[in-house]
């Protein structure tokens, strides 16, 4: 059994259109990822998300994780701009430190510290991540 041959065009505003052929990359990137949520509801693996992305396309791209299990891979902090916890040991539970062949969550104190800070309205938590050495 196969699948394939489909494709997307794009209707503009003056009538004119678009295939998916005609995108740029940072465009492609963002229709096959938005297309890849709207097929998995529950999770969601993300490698290097924020790689050829608008800003603004990294927030709504985070935006529409919504309430999926996400397992989000980054060496760009702008993904942890938009990432929001409800309590500590969320955050703590969340955040995988990946260091030279070692792997852990933060330790308690941090993730307090870093929840205390991240509040709505304070610090980015990519800007407290480095700030704290954890990135």
């Amino acid at each position: 059994m196969g699948f394939g041959g489909f494709g997307f065009h794009f209707a503009r505003g003056d009538g004119g259109g678009l295939s998916h052929a005609e995108l740029g990359f940072g465009q492609k990137r963002l229709l096959s990822f938005l297309y890849y949520l709207d097929v998995n509801e529950d999770f969601a693996i993300a490698d290097e998300l924020a790689n050829g992305l608008h800003p603004k396309w990294v927030e709504a791209c985070m935006r529409e994780l919504g309430t999926r299990q996400v397992f989000l891979a980054s060496q760009n902090p702008l993904p942890f701009e938009h990432a929001r916890f409800s309590s500590a040991e969320e955050l703590r539970c969340s955040l995988l430190l990946c260091g030279a062949g070692t792997w852990a969550n933060p330790t308690w104190a941090a993730a307090g510290q870093l929840f205390e800070a991240h509040q709505p309205g304070a610090r980015p938590l990519a800007a407290l991540l480095r700030e704290q050495g954890f990135w």
